[in-house]
């Protein structure tokens, strides 16, 4: 971690990681890891450096984590799902996107909407806030899209295993 305004590396006292490979941090400081070779996800408090593994029960290698809202989401890749955790609650829900093969990404934009990278079908898809259909993007020529991001306009950016970022501005 490199906190704001300081040149100096600080290593965070995460315990027994195996593979991590998504990170997202919440408003309160809080950083979130999924931890894929031992199917869990786990958070840490920067400032107490208390580590606790979610009730994320039956995970099979997540990927991608997110939180907005005081709500965690997270990519199951093995489980081909993706799952919501409201802070505090010990009772996930799976969102209702079908057909996923090996979802890596995750994000939420400012409406509430998730997206998740479908890298198994090289596609990305859109849950709009409120919706239980899923909406393919229509980006073309994916290659097992991984990294996700949005911003503030909606528009929409995809990193994949051939070398490629591209980017799809929403109407």
């Amino acid at each position: 971690m490199l906190r704001a305004g300081s040149t100096t590396q600080t290593q965070l006292a995460f315990t027994g990681l195996d593979n991590p490979t998504g990170i997202t941090v919440d408003s309160s400081r809080i950083v979130y890891v999924t931890d894929t070779e031992n199917d869990r996800v786990v958070s840490l408090d920067t400032d107490s450096n208390q580590q606790t593994v979610l009730p994320l029960i039956g995970l099979n290698a997540p990927t991608g984590v997110v939180v907005d809202n005081g709500t965690i989401y997270v990519a199951d890749g093995g489980n081909n799902r993706v799952l919501s955790l409201r802070t505090g609650s010990n009772a996930p829900t799976e969102l209702p996107f079908t057909g996923l093969k090996e979802p890596g990404g995750v994000t939420v934009d400012n409406k509430g909407a998730v997206y998740v990278t479908d890298s198994g079908n090289n596609r990305a898809l859109k849950l709009p806030a409120d919706s239980t259909t899923q909406v393919e993007l229509p980006f073309t020529g994916l290659d097992y899209p991984w990294g996700l991001a949005v911003d503030n306009l909606g528009t929409v950016y995809i990193a994949g295993h051939s070398n490629e970022v591209v980017a799809l501005r929403q109407q």
